[in-house]
């Protein structure tokens, strides 16, 4: 929308975080949670590929 190039983009909102501190700690916040909200269903994703490998491995075993 600017016409600015990724590295411009960044530098100017990182300088506007730094002149708004009650912004910046807003952000914070809100990138904090979010991480914590990916990491969750990370998690929760990983160990329900966990239990079918299980179970596939119980019902389908090596046949020797």
């Amino acid at each position: 929308m600017t016409g600015l190039g990724l590295k411009d983009a960044k530098e100017t909102v990182e300088r506007y975080l730094e002149q708004n501190p009650g912004v910046n700690a807003k952000f914070q916040s809100v990138s904090s949670t979010e991480f914590k909200r990916v990491v969750g269903k990370m998690i929760f994703v990983l160990t329900l590929l966990g239990l079918v490998a299980l179970g596939y491995q119980y019902f389908f075993g090596s046949a020797k």
